[in-house]
């Protein structure tokens, strides 16, 4: 008689990992918009255009990371997986949910609080983004985009001036359809794709 597999500890860990790295994005994104200073380009853009069409923010997020998904899926099946699905399916409504805890806790919130839910943003988001891509089971159609670009051109370095890339044409989409923009869609466009480098670079959740 064949005996069942052991438990698989490494995978379960990747599946944690991956979940732990999408609930920060998610989280982050609630962060930075109860900051005040703007969004991250990415949500920024959607909530522009979602406000403009009429339809809730997480919906569009859901459409829009669809249409992003089938390109993927043409261009570079392998970043599909777990992570993808989970992250294009929760981080939208994720992120409302904890808009609506933080204000309902916090209220409008004294300037220093404000300042620090941004700074507290840009980390949550970086190193959720890396966490999860570093978990190797899927990655959200957004944060492929930059990583996909750079390994077609052979140039898995220059990541993080991909990612500048999208970022800056999601701030232009956002402007033209009046998204929060501010201070720190500025500073997430500027310095996510660094910043991400350098954390990945330290290799703290890299799974082997």
């Amino acid at each position: 008689m064949k005996l069942q597999k052991p438990f698989n500890r490494a995978v379960f860990s990747r599946i944690l990992l991956s979940i732990f790295g999408i609930f920060l994005i998610g989280f982050g994104g609630a962060l930075i918009r109860y900051s005040g200073f703007g969004t991250d380009p990415y949500s920024g853009m959607n909530l522009g255009v979602s406000q403009t069409v009429g339809i809730m923010y997480g919906t569009w997020q859901f459409i829009f990371n669809g249409i992003i998904l089938v390109w993927m899926f043409f261009v570079d099946r392998t970043k599909i997986g777990f992570g993808t699905l989970i992250s294009m399916s929760c981080i939208g409504y994720l992120s409302d949910f904890s808009l609506f805890v933080l204000t309902a806790l916090l209220g409008e919130g004294a300037l220093y609080l404000r300042i620090f839910s941004l700074l507290a943003a840009i980390l949550a988001v970086c190193f959720g983004i890396v966490i999860y891509i570093d978990a190797k089971l899927g990655i959200a159609p957004y944060d492929a985009l930059s990583l996909i670009i750079s390994e077609k051109l052979k140039k898995p370095q220059w990541f993080k001036w991909c990612r500048l890339g999208t970022d800056l044409v999601c701030v232009i989409t956002a402007f033209i359809f009046h998204g929060p923009l501010g201070i720190g869609t500025v500073i997430m466009a500027l310095f996510t794709g660094p910043l991400m480098t350098l954390i990945r670079k330290a290799r703290l959740f890299q799974q082997n």
